[in-house]
């Protein structure tokens, strides 16, 4: 039922593009976030470390939001000397005795507990959903990252489904708007996974069930997407633009200014 509905939106999809393009796409996030850099080169945490140890001016980092520290060998292999940060306390329960190991420091979601401009880079890679007060959170980010050579990367949720503690979602102009009301200027944004796929995954974590060949061929729907907008020679920025609009998730990379 799913994949045949599937089927028939990409039959729609085909004729629209056979006709003058929707105001929907002329309108596209595109041309609103003009000057930011929209592409599908980054796929993986490593993929945007790299391009964020390219732009750091020096290595001290701090994963905002790190949770058991998922991301430090990783920061470490790009270059960075890995600071972690994480909500509430060392007694938390699966944060008990990683703290000492792993240097991680915990703050009260108020004042991150580091002086000004502490920073050369900042990382938080699904985080900033789960945080209740987003501007101060961001306005604590800018205060402890270098000014005009600080780099803030990450990925935050978009259209995610609601998971564990998750409070607001970010779309790809909505970043825009509260990192430039925190100071900083948005480079680059990146489709991640899209929100079908995610749904669906969710959907058999939470009953159980395995994955169906049916299943598997929903879940190719983010390369059909790529693979339709090239048929229609759409370029690149334009293709990933429209990805970003059914992104669950979304890359960023940005700078202080």
């Amino acid at each position: 039922m799913i994949k045949s509905r599937i089927k028939e939106i990409w039959n729609e999809i085909d004729r629209l593009a056979e006709d003058e393009e929707p105001k929907a796409l002329r309108d596209s996030i595109g041309e609103i976030l003009n000057g930011v850099e929209l592409s599908t080169s980054v796929r993986t945490p490593a993929d945007l470390a790299t391009r964020m140890a390219k732009l750091a001016s020096g290595t001290n980092l701090l994963d905002f939001g790190c949770g058991r520290g998922p991301h430090r060998e990783l920061l470490e292999r790009s270059g960075f000397t890995w600071t972690g940060l994480e909500y509430g306390s060392s007694n938390a329960p699966g944060m008990i005795g990683v703290s000492q190991s792993k240097q991680i420091s915990f703050y009260d979601g108020k004042r991150i507990p580091f002086e000004e401009c502490s920073f050369d880079a900042i990382w938080s890679w699904q985080a900033l959903e789960h945080v209740p007060e987003p501007d101060m959170a961001l306005s604590e980010i800018s205060r402890v990252l270098k000014h005009t050579t600080g780099v803030f990367a990450g990925s935050v949720s978009f259209l995610e489904p609601y998971h564990p503690w998750s409070t607001f979602g970010y779309s790809p102009y909505g970043l825009y708007v509260i990192l430039k009301k925190h100071g900083f200027r948005l480079l680059a944004l990146y489709p991640g996974p899209d929100v079908i796929t995610m749904a669906l995954r969710y959907l058999h974590l939470y009953t159980g069930h395995q994955l169906s060949d049916e299943d598997a061929g929903i879940l190719a729907l983010p390369s059909d997407m790529e693979a339709h907008l090239r048929i229609h020679q759409r370029d690149t920025r334009h293709m990933a633009g429209v990805l970003l609009q059914l992104s669950a998730c979304i890359r960023f990379l940005a700078v202080k200014e």
